[in-house]
């Protein structure tokens, strides 16, 4: 079988490699070789390298060669020290339409009119002047990095679920790995999510059961009406579904 080419026509989901890669490592108790590692994504038509595993967010070598699951708890910080993913070199700036080449390279314009170039390598984004302003890796088990060419940072994206709980979490390295700032932690479920932002404060957002949607920010000044404003929508959409049952028990004939 001839393994595939990472290009954007025939790029595999990286996130199905990941959960596949852990789960044979946990079938062999947590630990296992590259080779067993590598076997697996040979059947998803992908040849696995060792500095793929580098990259790939739950997984590290351990000191005696194995490689071994690292889960990311809820709550857990973001580690202080990461492996920057380098940069492969990059493509020239786009100077014509947006569009697919015969390659699958996507080009494209953002709404602050710079311009883009997305392929299986992730994505580049040049100031309109065809200077590069930010490098993007591709996407893996909910990690994604992204590098600041002029501030020459790296701001990584870490997005998981836990018991159908969304766990978002954000922080700012420099170019050698080190943690500059946890920016953002967030959690969802249901219509409730609650985020902690360095800058913006601590955010709750809430979707009522009448479909009014709410967003209460610890540094607004009007905090405190908006939360009067949740508490009464609540309360609304509880009699709705108060009056809703009776209705339906009266049809019965039964009261209560």
């Amino acid at each position: 079988m001839r393994l595939r080419e990472l290009t954007n026509n025939n790029m595999p989901d990286m996130a199905q490699v990941l959960t596949a890669l852990k789960k044979k490592l946990k079938d062999e108790g947590g630990a296992a070789g590259f080779d067993p590692l590598k076997a697996v994504a040979k059947k998803m038509d992908v040849n696995l390298t060792p500095a793929m595993l580098k990259g790939m967010s739950g997984i590290k070598m351990h000191r005696d060669g194995d490689y071994i699951l690292e889960e990311v708890a809820p709550g857990q910080a973001m580690p202080k020290q990461i492996k920057v993913i380098k940069m492969p070199t990059p493509p020239q700036a786009p100077t014509g339409p947006d569009g697919t080449d015969e390659n699958g390279t996507r080009m494209g314009t953002t709404p602050k009119g710079n311009r883009s170039v997305s392929n299986g390598g992730g994505t580049y984004i040049f100031t309109p002047k065809g200077q590069l302003m930010l490098y993007m890796t591709p996407k893996m088990g909910g990690l994604q990095q992204t590098h600041n060419i002029a501030k020459q940072t790296v701001t990584v994206n870490f997005d998981t679920a836990v018991d159908n709980v969304g766990i978002g979490q954000k922080a700012t390295y420099d170019m050698s790995g080190k943690l500059i700032s946890g920016d953002a932690t967030s959690m969802k479920s249901g219509p409730m999510g609650i985020s902690v932002d360095k800058d913006k404060g601590s955010t709750v957002d809430y979707t009522s059961l009448t479909g009014n949607k709410h967003s209460i920010n610890s540094k607004d000044p009007k905090r405190m009406d908006k939360m009067s404003a949740m508490k009464k929508d609540m309360g609304q959409g509880r009699a709705a579904i108060k009056t809703g049952q009776d209705a339906a028990l009266n049809k019965l004939g039964i009261k209560r």
